[in-house]
């Protein structure tokens, strides 16, 4: 609107006559003012656990049409703020912390605005990535386990469905690297390189086993971390945002030293009287076990391999001699599939027959 004003200055008995301009603007507020609703950002997936920002836009032409703007999860905590974004338009944002769970995949997230001249809503699709942790499953194995070069190990490993475990489960063991997962074992994609050709499962999975052995180790292994995957979803199809996963993994330690095996005798050695030695050493690999010489008595080597711990093997040889004056010792080898050789030797102290008899008297 235009408004003219004409002013007259007498000076001097001169007449001036001037006009002033001036340009009012009225903003008129009739009903439906409200333009539009939108909800961002709208990414492709939420994480199961993790909080996100979500934000509901208003615009609108009234300062008075302020809109009041709720969200389905109003257990969710939001907060609202109004402006005045630009010349005649208006905007009021509500900011929802937004936690979904995995009960949430395949719902939708909607904010709703109700106004002076009625309700309108806008919904996005909510496509929810699981936590890892929280897989419905869970499984047990060491946080490490050491072995040879050029020998196996046996990770023991055991897995429980909090409900009834599906048919057919699939088995697979990653390397942790990076934060990436690399199969280890696969039956149905391609192994990493340095494992191909050297792992394959022990034990039934329907029983809940899900064990892996590790042939010919290498160096290149040593401080790898890996764990099992026993779920018909896919690792990718989960997250691990603001968690270290590398808690649950198994550290393989590959040593390229063998230990001294231990020495041991049952009594004190005495001349005449017959004494057992025996000689032990710890191993990872059943199948390929290390050979133990126990040297300087006569009879055969015959090993024995009792289970100790989890993965973990004690290979025994035992004799049993009559202790002679001549005995000085015994001495005990071992050697690694790898080439790796230890030995040890006890000294045996033996006692003579005379001088027992005389502490005896």
């Amino acid at each position: 609107m235009y408004v003219n004003v004409c002013i007259n200055v007498f000076k001097n008995e001169t007449v001036f006559s001037f006009t002033l301009t001036k340009i009012l603007i009225f903003t008129i507020c009739v009903p439906g003012s409200f333009s539009s609703l939108t909800i961002t950002p709208t990414p492709p997936e939420y994480l199961e656990g993790h909080a996100s920002k979500v934000t509901c836009t208003a615009s609108y032409t009234c300062p008075q049409d302020v809109p009041v703007l709720t969200w389905n999860y109003k257990s969710m905590p939001a907060s609202s703020d109004t402006k005045n974004s630009a010349a005649a338009q208006w905007s009021t944002v509500s900011t929802l912390t937004f936690t979904p769970s995995a009960n949430d995949h395949g719902g939708s997230l909607t904010c709703y605005a109700i106004f002076s001249g009625g309700r309108t809503q806008v919904s996005i699709p909510l496509r929810i990535k699981r936590n890892m942790l929280s897989r419905g499953w869970s499984f047990t194995t060491p946080g490490s386990i050491t072995g040879m070069r050029g020998s196996c190990i046996i990770i023991p490993c055991s897995f429980t469905y909090s409900n009834s475990q599906p048919a057919d489960l699939p088995v697979i063991w990653y390397l942790y690297q990076n934060k990436r997962y690399l199969p280890v074992f696969a039956q149905t994609e391609s192994s990493f390189s340095r494992f191909k050709g050297r792992t394959s499962l022990v034990g039934s999975v329907r029983d809940g086993n899900c064990s892996l052995k590790i042939e010919r180790l290498e160096m290149s292994h040593n401080q790898n971390r890996i764990f099992p995957w026993v779920d018909k979803n896919p690792i990718a199809s989960y997250h691990t945002a603001d968690q270290s996963f590398s808690e649950m993994t198994t550290e393989l330690i590959v040593s390229d030293q063998a230990l001294a095996p231990h020495l041991s005798i049952n009594a004190i050695p005495r001349v005449g009287e017959q004494n057992k030695v025996s000689c032990s050493v710890r191993h990872t690999c059943l199948s390929a076990p290390p050979t133990l010489t126990l040297n300087g008595k006569d009879g055969a080597d015959v090993p024995v391999d009792t289970l100790t711990s989890d993965g973990i093997w004690q290979r025994t040889v035992e004799k049993t001699w009559t202790v002679q004056e001549a005995d000085v010792s015994v001495n005990c080898a071992v050697r690694f599939h790898g080439g790796q050789t230890a030995t040890n030797e006890l000294r045996l102290n033996v006692e003579c027959e005379y001088i027992v008899r005389q502490y005896a008297t």
